[in-house]
């Protein structure tokens, strides 16, 4: 049990870490800094059940995909501020100065509060173990990952683009920066599952569940963490891959994080 502890502490923490990076002010920086004493806290204690799976959290396909193209075809063009019915996905305005909208639920998921799939940066299929062995954009070291480009937006790699089209994308960098920008953000919970709720200049919303990542065959730091990619490479090192990220306590903030960790995926066009 301890060996098994102190692997899934290594799997996530460097990626946390990453988040000092980031921070723009003294308050910022110790707010991420209780935010990681927290959440190795909620590791060591394995007060998270991370089995526990949590209704709507993966769809059923042939009603998403239906609910999918029927809005597709229906509401080019057309957003909410809040969803008007239950057949999601609904493209939400935030009042975004370059016009951007943002989906009510995750790839995979049926319901706003939904966890979703979690996918590997690039790829399109969720898998059992997560890990550099089974990333299908790498060969065995550093030197010799997959050219994907500098950003995968609308591309074959593009997950919210492969499975849900018209128009719909991972959100890139710059679209996940403006979200940053010019919103509010407060941790809630959503029918009984935590996240972070995001609050537009025009009063429009959006719910990101707290779905957490995958590394190895477990998924870790679910109900208190949010990991969301983006569609943009880091640029310093090909290794890592920039995302979205917030925990249950401090701010939400970018970051860039492990290709081969399964992460949530929220769509935007």
């Amino acid at each position: 049990m301890k060996k098994k502890v102190v692997s899934i502490v290594l799997g996530f923490m460097l990626p946390l870490l990453s988040c000092y990076s980031q921070s723009t002010n003294k308050k910022d920086s110790n707010a991420n800094s209780a935010a990681v004493e927290n959440f190795i806290g909620k590791l060591m204690s394995n007060k998270q059940d991370t089995s526990k799976k949590v209704e709507g959290n993966h769809a059923n396909s042939a009603a998403l995909e239906n609910n999918i193209a029927r809005n597709n075809a229906n509401s080019k063009g057309k957003a909410y501020l809040p969803c008007p019915d239950n057949n999601h996905p609904h493209q939400i305005d935030l009042g975004l100065p370059s016009g951007t909208k943002w989906a009510c639920c995750n790839v995979g998921a049926s319901t706003p509060e939904g966890y979703g799939g979690h996918y590997a940066w690039g790829e399109t299929k969720e898998k059992k173990v997560y890990d550099w062995n089974t990333y299908i954009h790498w060969d065995g070291s550093k030197k010799t990952f997959h050219n994907l480009g500098r950003d995968i937006a609308g591309t074959k790699y593009d997950v919210a683009h492969v499975k849900w089209g018209g128009g719909w994308h991972m959100p890139t960098l710059a679209q996940i920066k403006e979200l940053l920008d010019n919103t509010t953000s407060e941790w809630t919970s959503e029918k009984g599952v935590a996240g972070r709720k995001f609050t537009g200049s025009n009063g429009g919303t959006i719910f990101l569940p707290a779905a957490g990542k995958r590394w190895g065959s477990g998924l870790g730091s679910a109900g208190y963490s949010g990991d969301y990619w983006s569609s943009t490479l880091n640029e310093g090192n090909e290794n890592y891959a920039c995302h979205l990220y917030f925990f249950d306590v401090g701010a939400a903030h970018w970051d860039f994080s492990n290709r081969g960790n399964g992460q949530s995926v929220r769509p935007v066009r």
